[in-house]
């Protein structure tokens, strides 16, 4: 079913012309997509300029040592009570130390910020993760091409994900997010496919997607019963579109659980710890609840500075204290940072140093003392992380969600974008819920941004 276009926001005329592209002129329809690709490319390799001005993840460069030290036999040295490190990047690291001659030496070196670094052997690691960040664009443009049966739509999703997300910068960290991306992105890819063509196969596919996923982000684990639970509900090709296929579900479940707890198991194996874990998680828990109990200017400037292209002219308005409280974590003075810095140690202190004992202290204490100041406190948690870094992008697109819904029903496919939509709105309620929701936890929000300006500027 067709529906007329509606002009919903600034991209809606470049929208229509890039939609002109048919299929019929396929070559050059996917010109655009080549040259982000390589753009992507470049823009990781010039991450490696200097290995001393790499973003280097400390505390998974020290598990990662500590995994690979169990691993060759090494003695082990005691890791410090500060590591809080999710297991995937570490493992991931340890893997490919052992792999790749001189990228333990390479890491040690770049991390400790001991001198003049060669780059040789960090070249291996940063390749590979600007081609994870080409596979996932490439995703993208596979995901927005079955949700909306067309390609021109997929190309300009793509093209204004990339300007949100900058994927190549992130590429030449030596941090876990690429990868975080890429098998989310691999997930959520596979469960449209499992509906769409009706196979069993994305299935599996999905469910080891999602489970390595929840090693680089602990959280996602949520994504699990509910990605089941909407294939259990959702209409699938092999049953011709009439009903849910019913084994699909259980077929990513027993995909999903074994292929997690063998990640896991395989951590545990190399002297990961559950008191790392709870210290990643308990990170979360504290930056969540530093907004308990803001005042409401506070509260509000919060909200107000979140806001893309506006947030920096409203700060501008602010007193420089105000400002500084509600800075990002890095910032001494914010909220984020004295919650880290000092209220994490006390909690630890109080519990024996015992991650998930100070955990349940802040949660009881902050839950019975003060209800309503977290309950208040939803309102400026959420927006932190709801543009998920995706700056006008995501402001556009968040205005064009409720029309591309509306489109998505009239053209009959709005099942399946709620399969695909749903996960991604569960994580962000899991990230305002226990965490500070950081733009970064978020990493699939710029995609469904980016494909409601594309959907709603088609017309579809």
């Amino acid at each position: 079913m067709t529906v007329t276009p509606a002009q919903n926001g600034i991209f809606d005329d470049v929208g229509q012309r890039i939609l002109r592209l048919r299929t019929s002129d396929a070559a050059l329809a996917r010109l655009p997509l080549l040259c982000l690709l390589l753009a992507s490319l470049f823009s990781g390799l010039a991450a490696l300029a200097s290995a001393r001005k790499l973003s280097i993840d400390v505390e998974s460069v020290a598990t990662a040592e500590a995994m690979l030290r169990t691993w060759l036999g090494e003695p082990r040295q005691p890791a410090p009570l500060s590591t809080n490190s999710a297991p995937g990047y570490p493992l991931l690291l340890a893997i490919l130390s052992r792999l790749v001659p001189g990228l333990r030496d390479g890491l040690a070196c770049a991390a400790e910020r001991l001198g003049p670094c060669s780059l040789a052997s960090l070249i291996p690691l940063l390749l590979l993760q600007v081609a994870a960040a080409i596979a996932t664009l490439a995703l993208a443009y596979r995901l927005a091409r079955t949700l909306s049966n067309q390609t021109s739509v997929a190309l300009l999703t793509v093209i204004l994900m990339y300007f949100a997300t900058r994927p190549g910068s992130f590429a030449g960290m030596v941090r876990g997010q690429t990868w975080l991306v890429l098998l989310l992105f691999l997930h959520v890819v596979m469960l449209s496919d499992t509906i769409q063509r009706g196979a069993r196969l994305p299935a599996v596919t999905s469910g080891c997607a999602l489970a390595g996923a929840t090693l680089f982000e602990p959280l996602a684990v949520v994504m699990i019963p509910i990605s089941a639970l909407l294939l259990a509900l959702t209409p699938s090709a092999r049953t011709g579109g009439a009903v849910p296929d019913r084994p699909a579900p259980l077929i990513f479940l027993t995909t999903a659980i074994p292929a997690l707890a063998a990640l896991i198991s395989l951590a545990v194996s190399l002297s990961y710890d559950g008191e790392t874990l709870g210290r990643n998680i308990g990170l979360g828990v504290v930056q969540r609840l530093a907004f308990v109990g803001l005042k409401a200017s506070t509260a509000l400037a919060t909200i107000a500075t979140s806001i893309p292209l506006f947030g920096d002219m409203i700060a501008t308005l602010l007193p420089v204290s105000e400002v500084r409280l509600i800075s990002p974590g890095g910032v001494e003075g914010s909220l984020v940072h004295d919650a880290v810095a000092h209220r994490w140690p006390n909690a630890l202190a109080r519990s024996g140093n015992a991650s998930w004992g100070a955990i349940a202290t802040m949660l009881r204490e902050t839950l019975l003392t003060s209800p309503l100041g977290y309950t208040l406190s939803l309102a400026p948690v959420w927006a932190r992380g709801l543009f998920a870094g995706g700056g006008v992008i995501a402001l556009l697109g968040l205005f064009h969600l409720r029309p591309m819904l509306a489109y998505a029903r009239a053209d009959a496919r709005r099942p399946l974008h709620r399969l695909v939509f749903i996960p991604v709105l569960a994580m962000l309620a899991i990230n305002v819920l226990v965490t500070g929701n950081p733009f970064w936890s978020n990493p699939l929000l710029p995609f469904v941004y980016a494909y409601a300006i594309a959907y709603v500027a088609a017309g579809w």
